[in-house]
């Protein structure tokens, strides 16, 4: 009888010891899941914010490129103006001008040389005017 209560007392003991290993499993398996969900979540936040920025690299690109289209075409139209303006100074030197010209007199280099837009400063950094601080275009 006292071996049969030892035996009931050791087997009540390794199943306590059971129950509570099962429980420590149970507690594991619900962290690990707990944890895999939170990274899994994390992955996703992740993601979803590479996304966005490469969103908007794209359309700073798209931005960029318009921008130094426009720019060109401005210097492009900006060159012609030169041109057109050296043309018109060129005739008023030759119309206003004396007939026998003394050996003082100069002409102007602008009358004489059309203006080309590799003449301008295509390949120096642009830094933003003044007037472009206030307009906000220095953003760009």
């Amino acid at each position: 009888s006292e071996l049969q209560s030892t035996q009931k007392t050791g087997e009540k003991t390794l199943k306590e010891k059971i129950n509570a290993l099962n429980q420590q499993v149970k507690n594991l398996t619900n962290a690990s899941h707990d944890e895999k969900n939170n990274l899994s979540s994390k992955i996703t936040d992740l993601e979803l914010k590479l996304t966005a920025a490469a969103r908007a690299e794209m359309d700073y690109k798209k931005i960029i490129t318009g921008l130094e289209t426009e720019l060109k075409n401005t210097t492009d139209k900006l060159a012609i103006a030169v041109n057109a303006l050296s043309e018109v100074e060129q005739k008023l030197v030759n119309h206003s001008a004396p007939t026998n010209f003394s050996s003082n007199q100069t002409t102007s280099t602008s009358a004489t040389q059309p203006f080309t837009p590799s003449q301008s400063t295509e390949n120096q950094p642009i830094s933003p005017s003044p007037a472009d601080q206030k307009t906000g275009l220095d953003k760009f």
